[in-house]
């Protein structure tokens, strides 16, 4: 681990940057710039969330979210696009953080209550032309977190930036999970995917993709499967939630498919370091329960 508190780098994706606890993001403001003339209203917004991450509990959640949208830069007459930098800035400055955190790190999930509070925030006109609320709709959050949305395809890239992708799909499963990532549902398709409809052998490469994988379900599982759906998709959906060459069967988030990851985690998992392997089993387990209970009669909860 670094001096910041955050994992050291390893040629190996294991328990060092897979399982991390109680260890806080020592300092957002790392990110700001040296020169204090270019200190702006994103910069700050930033250091709100700092102090709002800290174990201390110095700030709440909801305090955060009124701190940052007193931020927005108000100024008489002007258009929606010079409010637009605001929001691009914002969120790229939380999407950055979230890939610093381990996934079950405890600022990961204050991270989501101040986007939560954000969201409730009531509606106010920010600018001339902006009709819709900026919270609500959690302007370009979406768009943010897919230009970040690339993951290793290398033993090197993993070095570089295995924990921030796992941390990075943590981040929007829990998004999922609290009601806010509408936008984030072909994110856990694609994660699978590479994880486990694609050939790979076994490495850091895989351990990372599958360690990615594993966290939808841990933070998002029951949100992905109360979302299956065996309808026949158009060609727009068929062609973005496509399967990997180990896939053949029903696209998008059908049965078909989520019995398919849960027997291919089970078969990875022999092929993968310690942590991961866990990780790797407990999603199979989860996945099977979330079946098991929406069964009728005495095997399931629904027949209860």
């Amino acid at each position: 681990m670094n001096a910041d508190g955050y994992p050291a780098s390893s040629t190996e994706f294991t328990a060092r940057n897979w399982h991390i606890k109680n260890v806080y993001l020592a300092n957002v403001v790392d990110l700001l710039p040296d020169n204090d003339s270019e200190y702006n209203e994103i910069d700050a917004a930033l250091s709100v969330l700092n102090d709002a991450l800290q174990p201390s509990d110095a700030i709440s959640p909801a305090a955060a979210a009124n701190r940052i949208n007193e931020l927005i830069p108000l100024e008489d007459g002007q258009d929606v696009s010079e409010v637009d930098g605001f929001f691009w800035g914002l969120w790229e400055g939380f999407t950055d953080v979230a890939g610093r955190l381990p996934h079950d790190h405890p600022s990961q999930e204050k991270l989501v209550q101040v986007i939560e509070e954000l969201n409730r925030l009531p509606v106010a006109p920010i600018a001339k032309g902006m009709k819709t609320h900026v919270w609500a709709e959690l302007r370009y959050l979406g768009p943010s977190i897919r230009e970040a949305w690339i993951g290793p395809e290398s033993e090197k890239e993993v070095e570089e930036s295995g924990s921030h992708w796992v941390g990075l799909n943590a981040f929007a499963a829990r998004l999922l999970n609290a009601g806010l990532g509408h936008f984030t549902t072909s994110f856990p398709l694609w994660s699978m995917r590479d994880a486990l409809e694609m050939e790979k052998p076994p490495g850091p490469l895989l351990d990372c993709h599958v360690a990615a994988a594993a966290v939808w379900i841990a933070y998002s599982g029951s949100v992905l499967f109360r979302n299956i759906s065996n309808e026949e998709l158009n060609d727009r959906d068929s062609k973005s939630t496509a399967g990997g060459p180990l896939y053949n069967g029903r696209l998008g988030l059908s049965s078909e498919r989520w019995r398919f990851w849960i027997m291919r985690f089970r078969k990875l998992s022999n092929q993968l370091g310690r942590e991961v392997q866990q990780a790797a089993l407990d999603a199979a387990e989860n996945m099977e329960r979330l079946m098991l209970e929406s069964m009728p009669g005495p095997l399931g909860q629904s027949g209860q």
